[in-house]
């Protein structure tokens, strides 16, 4: 890269700020004034906290509020940021800071430029999506050819190690979810620069080079508060471990020691980047006195308040294992020890709670617990010059519980197998099925990833049992309760549309029972069907990859409205059941309707989450040997994922049959059975589906009908 004179990047540990409370003490806006120039015309300019404003496609009105949990992250996406994982939160020091949203369609704008006023000295923090550079999400950015302008302008990465590789060489991470539906897709590193106050005083654009993905978070340039809330988390063998919160405007933390509590205070260790701190230079059987401090750019603060440490001799021998539902914990006896302390976290290294006390013997069941959850653990014992040092941390992985399944027809011989994801901690899903619910052999083990399973090659109207369960490194979840599910009827057509690279050798190919539609022109198939476009829609149909999709079949489509374009299949003439379900499970910028036959099926605008999709239903009447699907006249950016087409047989009561107190109703054809209590104005109600009904005999009259 030319860096036109200036120096290369510098990966140094940078200054952050680390509270959840602004530094903003005075209430004014830090950001006076975000000017953007040469934008996207078509998508809403950057947005700064307190504006309100509609995102595209998103939720109109919106106010910006301060950087948080599930704020969106683009003026022109329903993007939200999140914390890096599930267990690694957003970084305390931009939670709760003004806030500017920029348009992802700038992305491949270079001529943007932003520039930015401030109302006095601020730290400014640049989140950078990870895919800048080489495109791959899991590693941090790098500027050889885009957004040159942050090692131009000497921005600096952020590095408090809080990142999935807890790695203090690299940046720290935010996660977004692309779905709104709680999930993580993608990664933000985050970069930083100590900004003076003024008008115009930086910009996002330098040297020709100023597209963006990226968004703003900007503090008040402070000394950091007093520390409060130093506390002696562990007294162990010959070692004290000390915790506290963030300081508000901390970068870093001085910890000081003394042997009397009036001081004087010496410093043990200094440029302290964590929250904890272990002191290993301290003797069983002592008195220790702490206080802290805490710095950054600005300045020092103040001395905390005092935590006393008392190191002595330890529990030895801590063992924990998981089982279902609990952890057996066991230890060597102490000598002297009148009872025992068990305490446990969450997190390795605590903070620690109590979950037993006034213990006699060396071991404890802990019932206290979830299934599919790592759980850390410390004893002490109760003596009699007071209490003894902690055991070294113990931890147990507990079992799962077991999932809840279900099945889904997909067609005359396949069924999906779904489940919910059980527990945090599960390395596989194990599928097993039956004929009789009896004698059950397994048909595939999923990764933990995933939550269903495609069940192929069943025969027409095949009624199957399952059960699914758990696994981790301490065992097997219980099974769960057997579900059943019955294959469609023969004489279905089911097509899936996707680009061809969904083709043998890929995950979940074939979709069972499908016929694949790659986007060819109309024409035999060679394989028993005639069917395809009005011309070539090779180039606009779609793999996705996402971690949304429910399964193949709505991971995969075509585009029908790139250039309006028309499908059609052909068919005998004849009466139709027309399934189709259309969505896209990374976008929701489209209105999905489509003509079948010139019949309008239903509108629907995507909402984003799991609801993301169409899936509507139509019965056709084909009198011209092909069945035509169409844009329909509200839809916009229209997309097609799969397509059902039965023959439509017209539900019929087939008997009535009143014996032993109870009434029977059967039926074929499908549909729903209806039931009313009077014909002139009575309310019809559903009473059943399968073709079969039966209730208790009453005195009252009822009146029956199918409906599909």
């Amino acid at each position: 890269m030319n860096n036109h004179g200036r120096r290369q990047f510098p990966w140094i540990r940078s200054f952050a700020a680390v509270s959840l409370a602004s530094a903003n003490l005075h209430g004014a806006s830090l950001i006076t004034a975000v000017n953007q120039m040469n934008g996207d015309d078509d998508r809403p300019s950057a947005k700064t906290t307190g504006e309100t404003f509609n995102i595209l496609n998103g939720p109109q009105s919106y106010t910006v509020p301060a950087f948080g949990e599930a704020v969106y992250a683009m003026t022109d996406r329903i993007h939200q940021h999140k914390g890096a994982s599930g267990s690694l939160p957003l970084p305390e020091y931009l939670v709760g800071r003004e806030y500017v949203m920029i348009a992802n369609n700038n992305r491949d704008n270079p001529s943007l430029q932003i520039d930015f006023s401030l109302s006095q000295r601020c730290w400014v923090y640049l989140l950078v999506d990870n895919r800048i550079g080489d495109g791959n999400g899991a590693n941090p950015p790098n500027f050889t050819s885009l957004m040159t302008w942050v090692p131009w302008d000497e921005w600096q990465p952020v590095l408090n190690g809080l990142n999935r590789a807890g790695n203090l060489e690299q940046p720290d991470e935010t996660g977004v979810d692309e779905s709104a539906d709680g999930s993580i897709n993608q990664w933000y590193s985050v970069y930083m620069k100590l900004m003076d106050a003024g008008e115009n005083v930086f910009s996002t654009y330098q040297q020709g080079e100023g597209r963006n993905m990226y968004q703003i978070v900007v503090d008040a340039a402070v000394a950091p508060t007093i520390p409060a809330g130093l506390a002696v988390a562990v007294n162990g063998d010959n070692l004290v471990r000390l915790s506290w919160p963030s300081a508000a405007g901390a970068v870093s933390y001085t910890v000081k020691r003394s042997d009397s509590a009036a001081g004087p205070f010496a410093t043990i260790a200094t440029d302290v980047r964590a929250r904890t701190f272990d002191d290993t230079s301290v003797l069983n059987g002592g008195t220790y006195y702490y206080v802290i401090s805490a710095s950054n750019l600005i300045g020092e603060s103040g001395d905390s308040n005092q935590a006393i440490g008392r190191p002595n001799v330890p529990v030895l021998g801590l063992s924990a294992v998981g089982g279902a539902n609990k952890v057996t914990l066991s230890w060597q006896a102490l000598a002297g020890a009148k009872s025992y302390r068990v305490k446990r976290s969450a997190v390795p290294g605590g903070p620690y709670s109590d979950v037993g006390n006034g213990i006699s013997d060396p071991s404890f069941i802990d019932a206290t617990v979830d299934g599919g959850r790592n759980y850390y653990y410390i004893v002490s014992a109760a003596l009699t010059q007071g209490e003894s040092g902690a055991s070294s941390e113990a931890s147990a992985l507990t079992i799962p519980a077991s999932p809840l399944a279900s099945v889904e027809t997909v067609s005359a011989s396949g069924l999906r197998i779904g489940w919910t994801r059980s527990d945090p901690v599960v390395d596989s899903y194990t599928v097993e099925e039956s004929s009789d619910g009896l004698n059950f052999s397994e048909i595939g083990v999923v990764p933990p990833t995933r939550n269903f399973l495609m069940a192929g090659g069943l025969n027409p109207s095949e009624t199957m049992r399952f059960r699914v369960r758990a696994t981790n490194a301490s065992g097997d979840s219980e099974y769960s309760p057997v579900v059943s599910g019955t294959t469609a009827a023969e004489g279905g057509i089911y097509i899936n549309f996707a680009n061809s690279s969904f083709r043998d050798g890929q995950e979940g190919y074939p979709i069972p029972g499908f016929l694949d539609d790659y986007g060819d022109a109309f024409e035999d198939r060679g394989n028993g069907f005639i069917y395809g476009w009005d011309v070539s829609n090779t180039a606009n149909a779609r793999q996705r990859n996402s971690r949304n999709s429910r399964d193949r079949r709505y991971d995969t489509l075509n585009h029908m409205q790139r250039v309006a374009r028309v499908w059609e299949i052909e068919l005998t003439e004849g009466k139709y059941q027309v399934r189709i379900v259309g969505g896209d499970p990374d976008n929701t910028d489209s209105i999905f309707q489509y003509l079948v036959e010139g019949l309008e099926t239903d509108t629907f605008k995507p909402l984003g989450g799991a609801v993301r999709f169409i899936d509507t239903t139509v019965v056709v009447d084909v009198l011209d040997g092909r069945l035509t699907v169409e844009n329909g006249p509200n839809a916009s950016n229209n997309k097609i994922a799969f397509i059902e087409i039965n023959p439509f047989v017209e539900p019929n009561i087939k008997g009535i049959q009143l014996a032993n107190g109870e009434v029977t109703i059967t039926w074929t054809g499908g549909g729903t059975l209806m039931m009313t209590d009077s014909i002139q104005g009575g309310v019809w109600t559903p009473a059943g589906t399968g073709g079969r009904f039966t209730a208790t005999a009453d005195a009252l009259q009822r009146y029956f009908r199918v409906v599909k």
